[in-house]
């Protein structure tokens, strides 16, 4: 279902905003999707997200990255599983906790964060190639807005 954005621009509902976000996003995950497929990268944007995780925060453990991706530990642990099968990540014990381990990027993994990260800002530039300076400055702090309020 398409979300006419036009549709009573005097008085918007907050249903019909949230709507649109969802539809954006699902738009973004889509060709984000087909991007990795093109690129023959194999992974979806979900493992692309962990990967990056770690990547920008090389050391963390299971807890840290399940909580900062708002995901259940048994799923980060599938995915840990996984990435270590395919020669993506590793595990050592965590020098600070023994009882954790910390995760790291192979070679093989960092190589594919950079052809996403290509992807990413291909479809970023695309997605917002009609708004100006100040309208991407006003979208952004709308999302913060947004953002504060479900932070609560």
């Amino acid at each position: 279902m398409s979300t006419d954005l036009n549709e009573g621009a005097q008085d918007v509902a907050p249903e019909v905003l949230l709507a649109a976000v969802f539809e954006l996003l699902g738009l973004l995950r889509s060709r984000l999707s087909q991007a990795l497929r093109e690129q023959d990268i194999g992974l979806s944007p979900m493992h692309m997200a962990v990967l990056k995780y770690c990547l920008k925060h090389p050391g963390s453990n299971q807890q840290m990255l399940a909580q900062a991706l708002g995901r259940d530990k048994g799923q980060i642990a599938r995915l840990i599983k996984e990435f270590e099968d395919q020669d993506l990540l590793t595990r050592a014990p965590d020098p600070a906790d023994r009882r954790s381990y910390a995760l790291h990027l192979t070679a093989r993994a960092r190589s594919l964060c950079e052809q996403f990260a290509v992807e990413e800002a291909r479809l970023a530039a695309q997605a917002f190639a009609s708004l100006d300076t100040e309208a991407r400055r006003t979208l952004l702090a709308q999302f913060a807005t947004v953002q504060a309020s479900l932070r609560g």
